[in-house]
């Protein structure tokens, strides 16, 4: 079940009608989920850390205001971090790390691959500016993109096979 089920089920919880929940998986929150695993390599070389990794929603703007209103109501508001665009990116590719500020990308040491990972991005930002904030299903694309994963998209996109 997605947040807009268990939303409408806390809804009529709040009315006063008798809800129950199922869900085909062992958790709720269809595409949300957040893993924990292992950083590599470990920030610290005594030992294993771990951190955690979004799959799938891992972002709230501030156009969802029903979102950021439930969290609140349930205070989770305080769990909520900030994004930062421009301060520092983190690439993994083949097991190397790559660390870069300013909105720039790594220099991979292919420069077939460097241009390949480069049109990706720009590509995601090409299809961004297409994106309405206000009613993103109104984009010209919305249909199509919404049944293409993002494996999907770099299979259509790269011409290269990296590991990120």
């Amino acid at each position: 079940m997605r947040h807009s089920g268990l939303a409408a089920a806390r809804q009529l919880r709040k009315e006063g009608t008798e809800v129950v929940v199922l869900e085909a998986r062992d958790r709720v929150g269809g595409r949300t989920y957040t893993v924990q695993t292992k950083l590599q390599p470990p920030p610290n070389p005594k030992g294993e850390h771990y951190g955690y990794l979004d799959i799938g929603g891992a972002y709230i703007g501030a156009t969802q205001r029903h979102l950021l209103r439930t969290l609140k109501e349930l205070g989770l508001e305080k769990q909520l971090y900030c994004v930062y665009y421009e301060d520092r990116s983190v690439f993994t590719i083949l097991g190397r790390r790559y660390v870069t500020t300013g909105g720039d990308f790594p220099t991979f040491w292919n420069p077939i691959v460097n241009m390949d990972v480069n049109n990706l991005f720009r590509s995601l930002d090409k299809m961004g500016e297409e994106i309405p904030a206000a009613s993103p299903w109104d984009a010209p694309h919305a249909e199509e993109w919404d049944r293409m994963s993002f494996q999907d998209f770099i299979d259509r996109t790269c011409w290269t096979r990296w590991e990120m």
